[in-house]
């Protein structure tokens, strides 16, 4: 691509932190990151435009500079950075987002959380026997007639089953199943019992199929969705646990419905998520485009983009918000991102993409905000989270440790 001026970025870099950067300008925003040729002219660039964006966020010199380079070196050992005498750092949220979402590209990891402590940055890890590797694309595909096959094993191909001419493996983390008579018409099936087959992942596994009809399906870790061999009768139906993203191929005639937890999502062609792991407070719908009905005993309500519907076990009635999308979504765009969220929440997510236990010593109460790869061994996420807050954390074995940090 050709070389990009600083005065381009600066304009990308003002427009994200506005909130009024589109699709085209986001997706040039990170191609220019994507594409730098090296470490130090991406980091020459973004020191130019940084010097300048930090005046609009109240940055002396030194706290600009300071910062920069944690960003950009985020293990090395670093003194606190002070303001004043008060050990604080204080930083829009949006300007924090804005330089995380292009700097993901280029290995940057940085986290940060509005009025907090910045502490001690921690140098690199000499523990590495104790570090692990995060979650890739691993899932098991539970044939109608119960026949297994771990996916992740499995060679690129038809797989070798009698469905072989239906289910093809096309790469690693996407299965598809054959459109041609995927769709039964309701007076040619008569009778016939619908067989299901079941597509599972692990903690620490994700994967994403194309369903018999062409919809898409994002599985996040420790998920399932059980789906019919072929869509017959008056509606297409599927069950979900865990989480899941959809993107339906519209059919006016035959309606998409997803029973999660007594929970059903009725739609006719939509992009939307649903979340139900049974270790969340709260089953959560979340609408980006078309509409949905989202309906539990008697209460039912209509989403409209951006919209969430949230219930919590044991209750009928639904709350719809405004939902944070880019948090929603950020697991299927490889993130963790997180907005004033409780640690309990974040270390689920993480454990169950690292396949760990999450140990308690103490209580703890945090809330944070900040975006990393998923793609990181998971050493070097709980040191981000140990910067953001004032919990301690340790990896034993397959477990974390939490504890309350010393002040």
């Amino acid at each position: 691509m050709p070389v990009t001026s600083d005065s381009r970025l600066e304009y990308l870099l003002k427009r994200y932190v506005d909130g009024i950067c589109t699709q085209e300008e986001k997706e040039e925003l990170l191609s220019i990151i994507q594409h730098a040729q090296q470490d130090e002219q991406l980091k020459g660039l973004m020191d130019q435009v940084w010097s300048r964006l930090s005046s609009a966020y109240r940055l002396n010199e030194e706290q600009s500079t300071r910062i920069l380079s944690a960003i950009f070196n985020p293990f090395m050992a670093e003194e606190t950075i002070r303001s004043g005498k008060k050990s604080i750092y204080f930083m829009r949220w949006s300007a924090v987002a804005a330089v995380l979402a292009v700097l993901i590209l280029a290995g940057g990891i940085m986290w940060f959380k509005n009025d907090i402590r910045v502490k001690k940055i921690p140098g690199v890890l000499t523990q590495t026997q104790h570090d692990i590797a995060p979650g890739g694309n691993k899932a098991v595909l539970t044939l109608a007639n119960g026949k297994k096959i771990i996916l992740d094993s499995l060679e690129n191909g038809a797989l070798p089953t009698k469905y072989a001419n239906n289910i093809t493996k096309v790469n690693n983390g996407l299965l598809v199943f054959n459109r041609q008579s995927s769709i039964a018409n309701p007076a040619s099936a008569g009778n016939r019992p619908s067989e299901y087959n079941t597509l599972s992942t692990p903690r620490g596994g994700q994967y994403r199929v194309i369903l018999p009809d062409g919809s898409k399906v994002w599985l996040n870790a420790a998920s399932s969705l059980t789906f019919p061999t072929a869509f017959t009768g008056k509606s297409r139906e599927v069950k979900v646990t865990g989480e899941a993203y959809f993107e339906i191929t519209p059919d006016k005639d035959m309606p998409f419905k997803v029973d999660v937890n007594q929970v059903e999502v009725k739609v006719l062609g939509t992009h939307f998520d649903v979340m139900a792991y049974s270790d969340e407070p709260a089953i959560k719908t979340t609408l980006l485009e078309g509409a949905v009905e989202v309906s539990k005993g008697n209460e039912e309500v209509v989403l409209k983009p951006g919209q969430q519907a949230s219930f919590s076990a044991g209750s009928d009635k639904i709350n719809v918000n405004v939902a944070e999308v880019e948090e929603v979504m950020a697991w299927k765009d490889g993130l963790f991102f997180f907005h004033n969220t409780n640690i309990q929440s974040v270390l689920h997510e993480i454990a169950r993409w690292y396949n760990v236990k999450v140990v308690y010593k103490g209580e703890t109460n945090a809330y944070l905000n900040g975006m990393i790869s998923r793609n990181t061994e998971l050493s070097q996420v709980l040191h981000m989270l140990e910067v953001t807050s004032n919990v301690h954390l340790k990896i034993d074995g397959r477990n974390v440790i939490v504890s309350q940090a010393d002040k």
